[in-house]
């Protein structure tokens, strides 16, 4: 049904006039049995009121102005209501007071390419690549989304979708909500989307509870003591990259991208300070109280040849781990451990993540809980908690304890 408009002068439904003798002109909208009246911000006293139609005011310095106002108001009214009509979405009354709002020509799935390029822009390309993948999978569901149509049940179509292609995990699908809930959440700060109307309120998302791997003490020390031949010497980085990794519990986002000026040598040691891809925050790190000093000596090895290599291009210096790829590291370091007496399921899946995993859980038993939440930039004190329970030495401890 279409809505059927006409133009209103108020005095004429109320009676009413204001102190200065004028009224309002209005624009009702009839839909489904009900009306709703829209000011047009024009006020007439009654002698000034015609009512025909497209020549509603007469006798007033602007009546011509005004007359083609509201002609453009009916037309921006009607042209709203077309647009709803071939998005194939709802037309109401309430949704029509929309009219004007110019937000209302971007769909959801446009609001996620702009803020996919953002994304690009300014985080890692692991982050992009990460949500872009999200985003892929829900065009493939439903090449265009309009924001009345997120709702519980297109939440639940396109979980229900997506397990259907049988070629991912239940935590795997659990990230594809996870990225389209940040998506749903940022159009909800943008106005775009009524916090009311959230459809992840009522939709749970599924996880499996995971084992985090990590290396333990001794573990740690196997991958230290490795020593590389001449034809392998180009592995010994990727190895360092990584103990770098579990000495200081950067994720490789920030890992990936120190470079010499980020390091202040004095009294107190090597310090490092930088300011995290991820979460926006500056940090500084201590190396020469972390792990007995092993970081800084790692460091330092490459700070002594850094200014000879690295200044290829002042403007953009090489970082001190020549830019290695995640997928390149993970991969090598898979070869790299292969002979190390290290736990077979550590061995298969060894990644740069386990060196964040294995600097949680060898510090969990070491600091206080809020002091590792900082040192590990969590949000949420849980995140951190997991390492707690991790650390096998805390339960040792704690059973000692008993007088059995």
């Amino acid at each position: 049904m279409k809505v059927k408009y006409a133009v209103i002068y108020t005095y004429n439904r109320t009676g009413n006039l204001l102190s200065d003798g004028s009224a309002s002109v209005t624009i009702r909208a009839y839909l489904r049995g009900k009306n709703k009246f829209f000011n047009t911000g024009i006020y007439i006293e009654p002698h000034q009121w015609n009512g025909s139609n497209a020549a509603w005011i007469k006798r007033h310095p602007n009546q011509y102005v005004f007359n083609q106002q509201i002609r453009d108001t009916i037309s921006k009214m009607e042209a709203f209501e077309y647009d709803l009509i071939n998005r194939k979405e709802t037309v109401d009354l309430e949704r029509l007071a929309e009219y004007d709002n110019d937000k209302i020509d971007i769909s959801f799935t446009e609001f996620i390419e702009d803020q996919l390029e953002v994304t690009r822009q300014t985080f890692s390309n692991s982050c992009f690549t990460d949500q872009r993948q999200t985003f892929d999978k829900l065009k493939l569901f439903k090449p265009m989304v309009y924001f009345n149509q997120l709702n519980f049940k297109l939440i639940n179509g396109f979980d229900t979708f997506l397990f259907k292609l049988g070629t991912m995990s239940v935590n795997t699908i659990a990230k594809h909500h996870k990225n389209l809930k940040k998506f749903v959440n940022l159009a909800i700060k943008e106005d775009l989307l009524d916090v009311n109307k959230n459809p992840y309120k009522k939709f749970k998302v599924k996880r499996q509870p995971t084992e985090r791997l990590y290396l333990n003490e001794d573990e740690l020390g196997e991958v230290e003591k490795i020593s590389f031949e001449d034809d392998k010497k180009h592995l010994e980085v990727v190895r360092d990259f990584f103990l770098f990794m579990c000495y200081t519990g950067l994720r490789y986002s920030d890992a990936s991208k120190v470079i010499g000026n980020d390091f202040i040598k004095n009294s107190a040691g090597l310090t490092l300070y930088f300011t995290s891809t991820k979460t926006g925050k500056p940090m500084r790190i201590n190396l020469k109280k972390l792990f007995a000093g092993k970081p800084e000596i790692l460091i330092n090895k490459y700070l002594d040849k850094y200014d000879d290599v690295y200044f290829d291009d002042p403007d953009n210096p090489m970082p001190i781990f020549f830019r290695l790829s995640n997928q390149y590291v993970n991969r090598e370091l898979k070869t790299i451990v292969r002979k190390c007496n290290i736990r077979e399921n550590v061995k298969k899946q060894i990644s740069c993540h386990v060196g964040r995993h294995t600097f949680g859980t060898a510090l969990a038993g070491k600091v206080k809980l809020p002091v590792l939440q900082e040192m590990m930039q969590h949000s949420r004190v849980k995140e951190t908690e997991i390492y707690v329970h991790m650390n096998p030495k805390r339960i040792d401890e704690e059973l000692d304890k008993i007088d059995w």
